[in-house]
């Protein structure tokens, strides 16, 4: 059941106030970091690790300012309006009203933190979309597959013909078990990438996926700090060299892309 939206929110979109969609957010980002980074559009691949680390903490920087600016407008309109109501209220009557208004913005920060949440779980999904195709590889996206990963290579048409030549990869910031979601692929042979920002995976829980056949890819400063000791996480520029790469000289020759 979805939940009614909180009523300063409702208040706030009738006002046209807004913080932006998150896929802005990760462009303006991406525009920030690119910039601090100079890269040609040779270096991403190499330089994939840092711009992902990088590009979405930036995001939630940007994305805090956002929501600042979104907080700031929205009380400044929702007291403007309440004192529109009765303008002859002397302030200790308004700070009483104000006072009355309390279960409103509790709802209120409640639904910001929801969304702030959402919104980061989201945000490496964006940044690997983007990187993805800037470096052009063949993709299919949100496919109709069990477990419902966020993307499938090269395609989801030929997964369903071939499933043990492609490449099944999904985006969760935070495990918290939720790499089960993914796990049932691995039982029909294709290669399982989970990406995450996580870095508090015990060594149990990284068995585990182990067994399930399912690799882990970080970020190099993740990966060196946290997992080194283990074979089967994977830093992105790991993932490219030894497993994406050839992965795509595999299909051109097989005539499953183009070149």
């Amino acid at each position: 059941m979805v939940k009614p939206k909180p009523d300063l929110v409702i208040f706030a979109v009738n006002r046209g106030i807004i913080i932006p969609p998150q896929t802005d957010i990760v462009a303006e980002a991406t525009q920030n970091i690119r910039e601090r980074y100079n890269l040609a559009p040779d270096q991403i691949k190499v330089n994939f690790d840092n711009l992902l680390y990088d590009t979405e903490r930036e995001a939630y920087k940007v994305y805090l300012g956002y929501e600042v600016e979104y907080g700031q407008q929205v009380f400044k309109e929702y007291t403007q309006h309440l004192f529109d109501q009765d303008p002859l209220l002397i302030p200790s009557q308004f700070a009483e009203l104000i006072a009355k208004q309390f279960n409103v913005f509790e709802r209120f920060f409640l639904s910001l933190s929801q969304s702030r949440k959402q919104r980061a779980g989201a945000t490496l999904e964006d940044i690997v979309r983007s990187l993805f195709r800037e470096l052009e590889y063949p993709f299919t996206e949100q496919p109709k597959l069990d477990g419902r990963p966020d993307f499938v290579l090269p395609s989801e048409s030929h997964y369903r013909l071939e499933p043990m030549e492609c490449i099944v990869f999904t985006c969760k910031r935070t495990l918290r078990e939720r790499w089960r979601q993914v796990a049932t692929e691995a039982t029909k042979g294709a290669g399982i990438y989970l990406a995450t920002l996580d870095e508090k995976i015990s060594p149990s829980e990284l068995e585990e996926i182990k067994r399930h056949k399912i690799y882990l890819v970080c970020p190099k400063q993740i990966k060196e700090n946290r997992y080194n000791q283990f074979r089967h996480v994977l830093s992105f520029e790991q993932f490219f060299t030894d497993y994406l790469d050839p992965a795509m000289e595999r299909w051109k020759r097989n005539g499953i892309l183009d070149g």
